[in-house]
């Protein structure tokens, strides 16, 4: 299949600045435009099970280069919009909130989504850059640090911070991960500057690096467009955070591992719906990811025969913003997860804390 049509994220992004630069009504056509695509468009297409080359072509890595520069060019025209606000042809507030929501999205998607596959590029000192300065947008550099060295090691267990527990609400594992993800990520980073005998509080921690790149983007923010400009920035880096989480919920809702065994197929959600695939670059090929934890997006298996979602990845955020209808619909997922994945280890956990639901 062509790899053209990884270009969706660029062009996407390309549309929505474009509806930033004309400002007022236009901010929230973005966030309609996103929205339609990751949620009913999604659905109307349906799944695919395709298997990709296993060999990338140049558009393969252009679709994930291309984001950084327009995410700093879709932040400059909807901040520029933010300065415009109270003018008698500027945008009114309630256009700017549209704004927010949508470049929140592009920093997800656009930004962490991206910037997740690239800091698995452990070798790739450009990738590595390129990743940091991605996750900078939204205050989370800590997430490659901890990602890398402590979900992929920990999911399914009652240690990884990442991995949502049963009847655990969408609200308390946003609060739960972020604040262990940090923890984590500064008790991995010191852990490595001991055993290469650098200073803790040194130039050579990644955590307080990685923040201080956050710093240039807020002051350049700052400095370019004041504090209504900097005010916006911190909301759409906030909300980008709540919809990374969001989508971390999503991908091991319910799932468990013994500790000391080894990572299965079964321990990760997937979803072949195909725009999902697209605009998450093939994320939602979850358990191949966490099997082959370096191959890269465009060969990742689908994998027919592991547990699937019930819907694409936006669809479910919805779902699980509103709990008593994410347990209704997720409820008989995690039942035949029980049944038909679970390993006898597995069961014996679940059952011990009263969440085993096999039929």
């Amino acid at each position: 299949m062509t790899p053209y049509r990884y270009l969706l994220v660029p062009g996407l992004l390309s549309v929505i600045g474009l509806l930033f630069a004309l400002g007022g009504i236009w901010l929230w056509v973005a966030f309609a435009v996103f929205a339609t695509l990751a949620t009913l468009i999604d659905e109307i297409v349906g799944d695919g099970d395709t298997i990709e080359v296993r060999q990338g072509t140049w558009i393969h890595h252009f679709a994930l280069y291309a984001s950084l520069p327009l995410l700093l060019v879709l932040s400059a025209l909807f901040f520029h919009q933010c300065t415009l606000w109270g003018a008698p042809d500027g945008p009114q507030a309630w256009h700017l909130a549209g704004g927010i929501v949508t470049l929140a999205a592009v920093y997800s998607t656009g930004g962490t989504n991206i910037a997740h596959e690239l800091a698995h590029r452990t070798n790739d000192r450009l990738a590595a850059v390129t990743s940091r300065w991605l996750l900078a947008f939204t205050f989370d550099t800590t997430f490659a640090i901890e990602h890398i060295n402590g979900h992929h090691k920990k999911v399914g267990t009652a240690k990884d911070a990442a991995t949502a527990r049963r009847g655990e609400t969408v609200y308390h594992f946003i609060i739960r991960s972020t604040y262990f993800g940090v923890v984590n990520a500064a008790k991995i980073e010191a852990q490595r500057l001991h055993r290469h005998g650098d200073a803790v509080w040194g130039p050579r921690n990644r955590v307080l690096t990685g923040q201080l790149m956050s710093l240039v983007l807020a002051a350049t923010t700052l400095s370019l467009f004041g504090v209504i400009g900097l005010l916006v920035f911190l909301i759409s880096a906030i909300l980008g955070k709540f919809y990374l989480e969001m989508i971390n919920y999503i991908g091991h809702y319910g799932l468990v591992r013994l500790e000391g065994q080894p990572v299965a197929n079964r321990h990760s959600w997937n979803s072949q719906r195909q725009i999902s695939g697209l605009l998450l670059f093939n994320l939602t090929r979850h358990s191949d990811h966490h099997l082959f934890v370096n191959k890269p997006y465009w060969a990742l298996d689908p994998g027919r025969e592991y547990p699937r979602m019930p819907f694409g990845v936006a669809t479910l955020i919805l779902v699980a913003l509103l709990p008593p209808l994410w347990n209704r619909v997720m409820t008989p997922h995690l039942a035949n997860w029980d049944s038909h994945f679970a390993s006898p280890g597995e069961r014996d956990l679940l059952a011990a804390s009263g969440r085993l639901l096999a039929i």
